[in-house]
């Protein structure tokens, strides 16, 4: 394998020509729809059993599940928990780097890693991403694709295969073709310097076939200023889709190229032994070279058919292909900086530290297959519904990782100083080993079904479901040695769920599940061999309330999860990274997730998560856990009056302090936000002010000595059209 070449500083900064480009792309509607009859423009394709469109209104209560079990209904009749996270809500919040950023003010126990597409839940560092019911990469992606986000928990892994680990995992559905001429332009500037652009227009198309066919097109631009020294986060996104409609049958067809350049995944500031963000330099003093970056590129090309046989009866397919090619040429803190530190153990002016040239070139890529039946019918006047399918994936990864000392031009040692480092001129990647070149090759197969029974029709229903999965997992870890180390498995897993609904607004449910998850990449032990997958079982009880015509969803829910085989890593960010086993992992936790609208224009969302902390079966925590979190958000729009159009919104997230590996614990922050809004016609406005208090923090990283601190207080504004 071969290095990637990293590109140059002078071209992270994109074009800043957001607005002709989204002016040309305005006139996309016009265009399409020439010639296409008034009717067929307005009418409506029926709805899939599999879709459900998230509320047009101005409300964060969406009380469908999409595709959360992949069918449509209500929350309130699945025994599980599941939080829905519509685009209002993303748009609303602003501008954050990760879809974990939104997630965390709607459902409980959601909180940022702070690089990637990683994030916790329930509590753990261990979730899976998919994108329209596909797993996806974990690494860096951007959310101005995404219609809605699901957050999903406990062990789902009878519908979706062997990849949801058993805490939970996020579901994101993009943009679909719509039938109506309609499109946006929305700009965003911040008070760091950030420019960004989107553009989303969609409508129908006249193909003059005899069929219905309609498309969309999104895209945004990004550049500008970060709020420390040296960092930048510039982004490119296209994505096209089509979608045709031959009487029974939906094809659509969607395609993504994303193109994320940032100045690398951490900041590199410190904790000291005193647990403070190390700011001797000053605030905007990070510690990263500034020819520092690292490149995702992706492709995505998915393709999906639903056929309707029947009203009661209808199949999904749905064929994808994601490839991502990364590369890294970003100085990193070395992992034993922790020796430099003074005699008093306190990070000071006069101490040093060590940075290294870390070059990584990695590709990857993942395809797979889902087809899911759904059918529904009665037996003796009782609703019935049966789900089944099948899917298989294959992943491919190959990477190269090399870690190098950089030089410090002031002393012509591997140390820098402190204060105000002074990195070396851009070097050359180094060659990449073959010792330290990585092929994964991972497979995986599940076939299962899914029946829910109303016993007493809208006051008690059961689910029974079953599967078999099948995973292998092969790889190695050097070029020169031809021979492949194997974990292979496969299991049967079943999901028993029972609710009971007292009155049609107040549900109670019981659940339990298990799960089958095989290794991932860095899931090797010293030898370089995989390790084995990790099972899983999930018992969950809770209660769930919709009430006052929808205006009031929440839910209590206490679960129980248990893991063995479950992979801790070590040596991250090295050539040397391995993993061990956890023998058997425990978490048990109280989850309250409440959405409610007390009356017109308000939005309230409040979320806990009480945990005891997973461990192991000596009683030990696991690293990267954390017992608690809060958040509170709140909305209230005037409905009449010389304010009306006007809107006023704050955010409240808690994060209780984070259990590391081998260190003291990390401890727990605070932080506040607002928002002010303004819509006009076809105008809307947004003001926010994220950190109001401006607080020092530490907001997510790989280590004590890589660490993402908080952002300080940023105004940001944007400006969306609507067309």
């Amino acid at each position: 394998m071969t290095n990637q070449n990293p590109l140059r500083p002078d071209d992270r900064r994109a074009s800043h020509a957001v607005c002709v480009f989204a002016a040309a792309l305005s006139l996309a509607p016009a265009v399409f729809a020439q010639g296409a009859p008034a009717a067929a423009r307005d009418e409506a394709v029926t709805l899939s059993r599999f879709e459900v469109t998230a509320s047009v209104d101005k409300s964060y209560n969406v009380s469908n599940a999409t595709a959360g079990l992949k069918t449509r209904q209500e929350l309130i009749d699945i025994a599980g928990s599941i939080q829905i996270v519509p685009r209002l809500l993303i748009e609303d919040l602003g501008n954050f780097p990760y879809p974990s950023d939104f997630a965390k003010y709607a459902s409980s126990g959601v909180a940022s890693f702070g690089a990637n597409n990683l994030f916790y839940i329930r509590g753990e560092r261990l979730t899976k991403t998919f994108k329209n019911g596909a797993e996806y990469f974990p690494s860096i992606d951007d959310d101005v694709t995404t219609e809605t986000m699901e957050v999903v928990k406990g062990a789902q892994a009878v519908l979706f295969g062997t990849r949801p680990v058993t805490q939970g995992m996020l579901l994101r559905t993009t943009k679909n073709p719509i039938y109506k001429n309609k499109g946006s332009i929305r700009a965003l500037v911040d008070s760091n310097g950030l420019l960004r652009g989107e553009v989303d227009v969609g409508g129908p198309v006249d193909m003059s076939s005899g069929f219905k066919s309609a498309y969309r097109f999104v895209a945004a631009q990004q550049s500008g200023q970060q709020y420390q020294d040296d960092l930048f986060d510039d982004r490119t996104i296209v994505s096209p889709s089509f979608q045709f409609d031959l009487r029974d049958t939906t094809i659509r067809l969607r395609y993504e190229y994303s193109r994320i350049k940032t100045s690398g995944l951490f900041a590199n500031n410190f904790l000291d032994q005193n647990n403070n963000v190390s700011y001797i330099s000053g605030r905007r003093q990070g510690y990263k070279a500034p020819w520092s970056n690292s490149v995702f590129t992706k492709h995505e090309i998915e393709g999906t058919v639903i056929h309707r046989f029947t009203k009661q009866f209808e199949s999904k397919l749905q064929v994808a292909f994601y490839s991502e090619r990364r590369s890294d040429h970003d100085s990193r803190a070395a992992n034993n900086n922790a020796n430099l530190l003074g005699a008093n153990g306190i990070l000071e002016a006069t101490d040093s530290q060590r940075f290294s040239l870390l070059t990584l070139a990695q590709t990857q890529k993942l395809s797979s297959v889902v087809n899911d039946y759904i059918a529904e019918f009665s037996v003796s006047g009782l609703r019935q519904q049966t789900n089944f399918g099948w899917s298989a994936s294959t992943q491919a990864d190959s990477q190269g990782l090399v870690t190098t000392a950089l030089i410090s031009p002031q002393t012509g040692t591997v140390v820098f100083p402190m204060v105000n480092p002074i990195f070396p001129a851009n070097p050359v990647d180094p060659v990449i080993p073959g010792a330290a070149t990585t092929v994964q090759q991972r497979d995986a197969a599940n076939i299962y079904l899914q029946h829910q029974a109303h016993v007493i029709n809208d006051m008690l229903i059961a689910t029974v479901a079953g599967t078999w999965a099948w995973s292998s997992n092969t790889s190695h870890l050097d070029v020169l040695n031809a021979a492949f180390r194997e974990s292979k498995g496969d299991k049967g897993l079943y999901r028993l769920g029972l609710v009971y609904k007292p009155r049609k607004d107040i549900s109670l449910f019981a659940s339990r599940a298990t799960n089958f998850v095989p290794s991932g990449a860095d899931d090797r032990d010293q030898s370089g061999r995989p390790l084995p997958p990790s099972t899983g079982r999930v018992d969950e009880v809770g209660v769930k309330a919709a009430g006052l015509q929808g205006m009031v969803t929440g839910s209590i829910v206490w679960f129980r999860a248990v893991t063995a085989n479950l992979p801790v890593r070590f040596n991250l960010g090295t050539p040397q990274v391995y993993a061990a086993p956890a023998g058997v992992a425990t978490s048990e936790g109280m989850e309250y997730d409440l959405n409610f609208r007390p009356a017109a224009g308000w939005n309230i969302i409040a979320t806990m998560f009480a945990g005891k902390g997973a461990h192991d079966q000596t009683g030990a925590r696991l690293p990267r856990t954390f017992k608690t979190s809060h958040s509170l958000l709140a909305k209230y729009e005037f409905q009449d009056g010389p304010l009306k159009g006007f809107g006023i919104g704050a955010n409240a997230f808690r994060l209780g302090k984070l259990i590391q590996s081998g260190a003291p614990a990390i401890p727990g922050f605070n932080v506040y936000n607002a928002f002010f809004t303004y819509s006009h016609k076809a105008w809307n406005f947004n003001l926010g002010v994220n950190n109001l208090a401006d607080s020092d923090f530490y907001a997510g990283g790989n280590s004590r000595f890589s660490v993402q601190p908080s952002t300080p207080r940023t105004y940001s504004l944007s400006a969306k059209f609507s067309f």
